[in-house]
């Protein structure tokens, strides 16, 4: 009854940016080209996006809420188990 027409947040492991590039580099043996853009950079191409580029807005709305661990549902659900962003990169990168 708790998840019927509700939001549910589970969280996983905690990470950065540069540390799931740097996962998906040492699965995929592959150097990634990282480019680094400032908050203001970042508004102005978000406020110009066209297209699939609109979602950035609910993405940072999800990095807001997933943050916060009173949004994390997880003891409510404890058969749901996220996957480790290495378990998801080698899923992704089997040989």
């Amino acid at each position: 009854p708790f998840s019927r027409n509700q939001r549910i947040y589970i969280q996983g492991e905690r990470t950065t940016l540069n540390q799931i590039i740097q996962t998906f580099e040492k699965v995929s043996n592959k150097k990634f080209k990282v480019t680094y853009r400032s908050a203001e950079e970042l508004k102005k191409q978000t406020d110009d996006a066209q297209g699939y580029a609109k979602f950035t807005p609910h993405l940072k709305h999800l990095a807001l809420f997933t943050a916060n661990p009173q949004f994390d549902h997880s003891s409510r659900y404890p058969a749901v188990k996220p996957i480790s962003i290495l378990h998801y990169a080698q899923s992704l990168y089997k040989n």
